[in-house]
């Protein structure tokens, strides 16, 4: 270990340690180690060594026998554990005896451990130490029990307390019922305890052993048998119950009227109307499922034949019909189609023979399959569509072209809802772009914009510090003709493409088609919010080095636009409310067409639970309905001749942006002396090419922007 002595090394921490004893000191240690670390131990080693003052043991005297003991390690002072010195102390105790303990210090207290001297009051020896105090006398001596007679051993010490004493045996006592007690003895008193044992007597039925204890009344015999009873089923009962006191609880065997088995329990009275329920068969031969005892009606086809040769088209158990409905070719088709339309006119069966004018209320009932603008078949009915001369809603996908160039996943027929794919916007760095209408994350990487000439040194979602190359590209391509290109962009070949050759630099926006800048600029340059796009495909430019702050203005145009949008959103119960209103004064107003106001009766009543519930109608769902009512509106109030089409309108199921164009299309042809252009209120839809933005004004407007100082505006493209 170490040979280093502490804080012993200081002088006047020894000194400390040496001056404190007042009548002697013994130092314990390596008193070698101490004065070969410090010069003043050496002192003291030197004086103590000179006066015999050191050793190797400790010598400790005994002061009881004055004997010597030399300690020097733990051992030794094991064997002197008590202070004495290891002898017999054979110390004379106050009873007589040596005390027999090893030597020890006088604080430690004697103990005789020889057999106690001292007997009882009646003589016995006491089986306690001669240190210990006797105690009471543990001795067991029979003794005679004086209430029952009884001898029992007991400790001698109880001898006087025998009234506390009770008695281990058993009475053996006969009883009236003939058994022994048995039960613990209860001295002189005449009066015994119940009997505890099992009672002899027999049951009357069926001479079983009774259950219950001498004493007790005979419980009812519990022993289950089984019993016949008297409807002829047999049943496990217990003994005591007699068969005529029991309800038999399975079910009745008897056949009813019908044929069936009565369902009810055998103690029941049996049914008196069949419960049965499943496949019965009727009379006509048909079956059918439900309960016996219901009226039932056969609900298969008649398959009877009319007077005109068609089946019965009622069911088998309903009266025959009357009218026949299947629809015929009448026998006189009269000068002229009555509906207007292609198909060829049939009729009920019951009004075949009948004359032209009576035939007249019966409308077309054939699909019109008219082509669509969005391309569709219409899967209206044709007498509607020809009455209010407007197509119904197209109810298949959609699949027409959103802002952002995606597909439109919504309904054909109405207000395309935003894009929730993933934008096709993302730098060189980035796996995956945000959802389209966020603005996309700000790339922290370094521009890779860099050819043999330029470079840029700004981050990748920052503007570039850097212009297009101006020089050309003198990459050779795969196909053997030189790339037309600007340095350091991508590569595109003009003959492939078949394109002559000359020295105008060609541009690759990603998609592969050969474009001009000018043609780039120009395309993009109008005030349509759509992504940045090329000019021949329209196919959105997923990202470019030359034309990044011409994206990101594209970008940021969509963005605003969904904040306004969702603004719109945000307004649906003052909208709701606001168009509730003008729907109840329509319908105030008079001469109001009966159609009209069947339809805007059930559009107030949609609001008005919209309203009453909180359940309000989604934004795009309500826009849908303001356009129909401002477009019914405005077309009533400019032509009279009208009133069809704008009843068409109220009628339809949704609106879209195609809807709308159709209705334009009838309004100029249909009234062209108003000299008036039919103006759509704004449609909430994300579709392509609906949108358009001010810079002047900064809004966005559809058909024309409203602000005076805007003026002319640009044409619809």
């Amino acid at each position: 270990g170490s040979s280093s002595i502490g804080f012993l090394s200081s002088p006047n921490r020894a000194c400390v340690a040496l001056s404190r004893a007042r009548d002697g000191m013994i130092i314990v240690g390596n008193l070698s180690q101490l004065a070969n670390q410090s010069q003043f131990w050496a002192i003291i080693q030197s004086i103590l060594e000179k006066r015999e003052m050191v050793g190797h043991s400790l010598a400790l005297r005994c002061a009881t026998h004055g004997n010597i003991s030399h300690v020097s390690n733990a051992r030794d002072f094991e064997k002197l554990k008590d202070g004495g010195c290891g002898q017999p102390c054979a110390t004379i105790l106050s009873c007589g005896h040596p005390c027999a303990s090893i030597c020890h210090w006088t604080s430690v207290r004697h103990s005789c451990k020889q057999p106690c001297p001292r007997t009882c009051a009646h003589g016995h020896p006491c089986s306690q130490p001669c240190s210990q105090p006797c105690g009471d006398c543990e001795i067991r001596v029979e003794i005679e029990l004086e209430k029952c007679g009884h001898y029992v051993q007991l400790p001698c010490h109880l001898r006087d307390e025998l009234n506390s004493v009770k008695c281990p045996q058993v009475c053996a006592v006969l009883l009236e019922c003939g058994h022994v007690c048995g039960h613990e003895c209860h001295g002189s008193d005449s009066s015994h305890p119940p009997c505890r044992a099992p009672c002899p007597k027999l049951c009357l039925q069926d001479r079983h052993p009774c259950k219950g204890k001498c004493w007790e009344n005979c419980p009812d015999c519990m022993i289950n048998v089984e019993r016949y009873l008297p409807c002829g089923h047999t049943v496990t009962l217990p003994c005591h119950i007699p068969t005529q006191a029991y309800e038999c609880t399975k079910k009745c065997a008897k056949i009813l009227d019908c044929g069936h088995p009565c369902k009810s329990l055998c103690y029941e009275d049996c049914d008196t109307e069949c419960r049965f329920h499943g496949s019965i068969q009727l009379p006509c031969g048909h079956s059918v499922t439900g309960r016996c005892s219901s009226q039932l009606v056969c609900s298969q086809p008649c398959g009877q034949l009319l007077a005109c040769g068609h089946k019965c088209a009622a069911r088998c158990g309903q009266p025959c019909t009357v009218e026949c409905q299947v629809l015929v070719v009448p026998t006189s088709l009269g000068d002229a189609n009555e509906n207007h339309c292609s198909h060829v006119q049939k009729v009920p069966c019951h009004l075949a023979n009948d004359s032209d004018s009576e035939r007249t209320s019966y409308k077309c009932t054939e699909k019109c399959n008219t082509s669509l603008p969005c391309g569709h078949k219409c899967t209206g009915t044709c007498f509607k569509c020809t009455e209010y001369d407007i197509h119904s809603s197209c109810q298949l996908a959609c699949q027409r072209r959103l802002l952002c160039g995606h597909p439109c996943q919504g309904i054909c027929g109405e207000l395309c809802p935003p894009c929730k794919e993933k934008s096709d916007y993302r730098c060189p760095h980035m796996k995956s772009g945000v959802r389209c209408g966020e603005p996309p994350r700000a790339c922290k990487e370094k521009c890779t914009w860099k050819c043999a000439h330029l470079r840029c040194s700004k981050k990748c979602g920052s503007a570039c510090n850097r212009v297009a190359c101006e020089l050309p590209c003198e990459v050779k391509l795969p196909c053997g003709h030189k790339c037309r290109a600007q340095c350091g962009e991508l590569c595109i070949c003009a003959e492939c493409n078949g394109l002559a050759v000359n020295e105008e630099k060609l541009v690759n926006l990603g998609c592969g088609c050969p474009v001009k800048n000018e043609e780039i600029l120009q395309h993009n340059s109008l005030s349509y919010v759509r992504m940045f796009e090329c000019p021949k495909c329209r196919h959105p430019v997923k990202f470019s080095h030359q034309y990044k702050q011409n994206i990101a203005k594209q970008l940021k145009l969509i963005e605003k636009l969904s904040d306004y949008l969702f603004t719109k959103s945000a307004q649906v119960n003052v909208r709701t409310q606001s168009l509730q209103k003008a729907i109840h004064a329509e319908l105030e107003s008079e001469n109001l067409h009966c159609e009209a106001e069947k339809y805007l009766n059930l559009m107030h009543k949609k609001l008005s639970n919209a309203l009453d519930t909180r359940k309000l109608m989604n934004s795009r769902d309500l826009n849908s309905m303001e356009v129909q009512f401002e477009m019914y509106k405005m077309i009533v109030k400019s032509s009279s001749n009208l009133d069809k089409l704008a009843i068409g309108i109220l009628a339809l199921h949704s609106l879209s942006s195609l809807v709308i164009g159709q209705v334009e299309h009838k309004f100029a042809h249909s009234a062209p002396q108003t000299c008036k252009k039919l103006q759509p209120p704004e449609l909430l839809s994300f579709v392509d090419g609906l949108w358009k933005f001010c810079e002047k004004c900064d809004k966005f407007y559809q058909q024309s922007c409203d602000d005076p100082l805007c003026q002319p505006v640009e044409n619809k493209v």
